[in-house]
């Protein structure tokens, strides 16, 4: 884990990081795709025991297609859900995009709590129970992306990609389409969600010149901040 992100020992013993091959491991499996290789694991502990109820794997040193793979039978799990939320009254809580993240923001900045989601940006229903434990605020730090919070010059490079890959794939876009690429990033929403429930809140804004895709944990370690 230590060779993937610079991670502390307490932060790898906090959330049982692991390493393994998921199951199941047969080569027929269309779930794993087929992968038999050990793989970084982190699992879903949010339970008063630390009872490990779901597992996700990242793709180490092997060709497999899928970069992340998760347990069959395995829902989505908001990451801090259970043990940082807790923890949350009165302290300013960052939403991040993955579990690493999370644990390297807090690295960081101690006097913070970071979640995350583990389904993508995409997808975080999970406003109201972060509401419901009084933070001070709210920071969504999701990533210079599409889906994430992109600064004005990522967002139409990004969407240039994609138009370009779409073609490459013999689809024209529809103008629809495009403006749903434009106007699809998860950060301003989650925000005003926040706000509707009289929670302060705000999103990371990119710097200009930021690499697209940069993401809350890269960017702490960039600027050496761990």
């Amino acid at each position: 884990w230590q060779a993937y992100k610079p991670l502390s020992e307490a932060s790898i013993m906090r959330a049982q990081l692991g390493l393994g091959i998921m199951p199941p491991t047969d080569n027929q499996s269309s779930y794993t795709l087929g992968c038999n290789h050990q793989r970084l694991i982190y699992a879903n502990i949010e339970n008063a025991d630390k009872q490990a109820t779901a597992f996700r794997g990242r793709r180490i040193g092997c060709a497999c297609t899928a970069k992340w793979i998760t347990v069959k039978g395995s829902d989505a799990w908001l990451w801090g859900g259970y043990h940082m939320l807790r923890m949350a009254q009165g302290r300013w809580v960052f939403i991040v995009e993955n579990p690493i993240d999370a644990l390297l923001v807090m690295q960081a900045m101690p006097d913070v709590i970071a979640i995350a989601g583990t389904a993508g940006a995409g997808t975080f229903p999970w406003v109201k129970l972060v509401a419901s434990t009084n933070p001070k605020g709210v920071l969504v730090w999701l990533d210079n992306d599409l889906i994430g919070n992109p600064m004005p010059q990522t967002r139409e490079l990004l969407i240039r990609e994609w138009i370009a890959n779409m073609r490459k794939r013999g689809h024209e876009p529809t103008a629809d389409m495009i403006a749903h690429q434009r106007t699809k990033a998860m950060a301003p929403r989650l925000v005003a969600q926040f706000q509707a429930l009289h929670v302060k809140s705000k999103a990371w804004e990119w710097a200009e010149g930021t690499l697209p895709r940069m993401d809350a944990g890269q960017y702490l370690i960039n600027k050496g901040g761990l």
